[in-house]
């Protein structure tokens, strides 16, 4: 009841005599994201007959900001990298973790669920079972074809302990694969030790991945296939990061630019 009056005699009064400072209010009172909320009170109100009138019909919610990616800078990348020691075979699958990751920009449940059968190391290509169970093919460069290569060869079957799985990403006397909590923890140690005071996760190296692609003139449309994105409404989001280094480049090539 207390809320029916409250929107029958303050939001209405307050719509209908000044309603410019009627929408600044609801602006800051509601939440990015919650409109539907308001404006499916509203109508049940109205339609009740509660209300006079339903004045969500005749305003525009504040939609829930689209925030820019995030991604790690190559020489922060070089340090991680090369924070993770490889003389033990834990060490050999968290590097192969991040450079896959990197490598690729698959998704850390794409990343868990890799296996053995769906790895073409000649080729160097691993088929990616992603949202939607939609497939695709992922490329590796020479780097973590290296890597990949020493963990198979040495780690893996020292981690399995005479056990067999079929998954790539396997713990310590575990034949299941990691978890997407698992890889997240791994990260998370990684950074740490490595003394970078950043808030990095799979996600953040996926962004990476797309980012440093179009930095160095990569197609858009390859980066959304190579991504798995299903429309490039997702992909375009990136272009807005990378659209900096554009800036900066036209800054400092156009003769009337420059200062």
């Amino acid at each position: 009841p207390y809320t029916i009056t409250l929107y029958n005699n303050s939001f209405i009064y307050t719509y209908s005599s000044q309603n410019s400072i009627y929408i600044e209010i609801m602006k800051a009172f509601v939440f990015p994201g919650q409109g539907a909320q308001f404006s499916g009170m509203g109508k049940d109100l109205y339609d009740n007959n509660l209300v006079s009138r339903n004045m969500f019909k005749y305003t525009s919610l504040p939609k829930k900001e689209k925030l820019l990616p995030k991604y790690v800078n190559t020489s922060d990348l070089d340090i991680i990298f090369n924070s993770i020691e490889l003389d033990t075979p834990i060490g050999i699958r968290n590097r192969l973790i991040f450079e896959l990751l990197y490598a690729t920009g698959m998704r850390v449940s794409e990343l868990c669920n890799i296996c053995l059968s769906d790895i073409n190391i000649s080729e160097r290509t691993i088929r990616i079972i992603g949202k939607g169970n939609k497939e695709r093919i992922v490329i590796f460069n020479h780097t973590c074809s290296d890597i990949l290569s020493l963990y198979l060869e040495e780690a893996r079957c020292l981690l399995l302990n005479g056990k067999s799985s079929n998954y790539l990403l396997v713990g310590k006397n575990k034949t299941s694969h990691l978890s997407v909590r698992s890889i997240e923890l791994i990260i998370d140690k990684v950074i740490l030790n490595a003394g970078i005071n950043k808030n990095i996760t799979p996600h953040t190296i996926r962004h990476t991945f797309a980012t440093h692609l179009l930095n160095e003139g990569c197609d858009i449309l390859v980066v959304k296939e190579l991504l798995g994105h299903s429309s490039l409404d997702t992909t375009g989001i990136y272009t807005h990061v990378s659209n900096e280094r554009l800036r900066g480049v036209y800054l400092n090539s156009h003769p009337r630019a420059k200062k």
